[in-house]
């Protein structure tokens, strides 16, 4: 969630995402369960948006995917709120400015930002069982120069040395 915070931050969304998620429900014409249910979420998900919690980036998929909303409106409050489903485009009688994306480009952008995010968490998990194998390796490497320490007292030491006719380093 703290990652689609920062991704929601870093993209300027300073209005309210759950009123933009409301109102796009309430412009749909479906009730709370019926637009959970298209969203592919469940009503107490739901309600977690609408406090505050800002949902995964499949569930953003899903609503510009199921309902034909513009990304860029619903991720910043600017523009319209619905895109042609043949262009592409925002439907506001203007030609796309320099700063609006097609759907395609934006839902791409979300995917590529998955697989990222899942090639950093696979990373992560390799970091992280390669740690847990260095420890073991030091905890070995540290029971060996205990063992060491101990055939290299000073009574052992000679007694090495007898055994091997004084010829120890």
């Amino acid at each position: 969630m703290q990652y689609n915070k920062m991704i929601m931050d870093n993209l300027g969304a300073e209005i309210n995402f759950s009123a933009r998620m409301e109102t796009l429900r309430a412009n749909s014409g479906l009730s709370k369960s019926e637009f959970c249910q298209k969203m592919g979420v469940t009503p107490q998900a739901y309600s977690k948006y609408m406090q505050g919690r800002i949902p995964t980036t499949e569930v953003i998929c899903s609503l510009i995917k199921n309902f034909g909303v513009n990304a860029h409106w619903l991720l910043t409050g600017e523009g319209a709120m619905f895109v042609d489903r043949i262009t592409g485009y925002p439907v506001s009688g203007e030609l796309p400015s320099s700063r609006v994306y097609s759907q395609e480009y934006v839902l791409g952008l979300f995917e590529k930002l998955e697989r990222s995010r899942d090639e950093l968490k696979a990373a992560h998990n390799e970091t992280l069982r390669w740690k847990s194998r260095f420890e073991e390796m030091l905890d070995h490497a540290l029971k060996l120069d205990m063992n060491l320490d101990k055939l290299l007292s000073p009574g052992k030491q000679e007694e090495i040395r007898k055994d091997s006719g004084g010829n120890i380093g």
